[in-house]
């Protein structure tokens, strides 16, 4: 009952993190606070998942699932701290660092997906 509770109770804090918490942002910047909202949730529920499944199978992807999220928030922040010049379409994290970034995530999950396939082998 009180693992039930603690999984209800994350979903309600991931959907208002995720739905409303950007109200509480100036309303000049709510548009950043809801992309962080987004991925904050996303973070909630991602914790919550590697909490119930104990598994480097779920670890790893997880793992980097989260890495992006908290790359989202800290680029989003570190934007509305001190905003840079950026092209109309452009990510903000790789418009700060000068790489393309989607392009390495990319990389970077299709690397997880082989390791994931390759232990579905060694299972059998």
């Amino acid at each position: 009952m009180k693992r039930a509770w603690a999984i209800g109770l994350a979903l309600v804090l991931g959907a208002w993190v995720g739905h409303h918490a950007y109200h509480l942002a100036p309303v000049e910047i709510e548009g950043h606070a809801w992309n962080i909202g987004g991925a904050l949730s996303r973070l909630i529920l991602i914790g919550l998942v590697v909490w119930l499944v104990r598994s480097p199978l779920v670890d790893v992807p997880a793992s980097w699932f989260a890495a992006e999220e908290a790359q989202a928030v800290g680029c989003t922040v570190a934007y509305i701290i001190k905003p840079w010049p950026m092209v109309p379409g452009e990510e903000k994290c790789s418009a700060a660092l000068g790489l393309p970034l989607q392009t390495a995530c990319l990389v970077a999950l299709l690397w997880v997906a082989v390791w994931l396939a390759d232990k579905r082998k060694e299972r059998g």
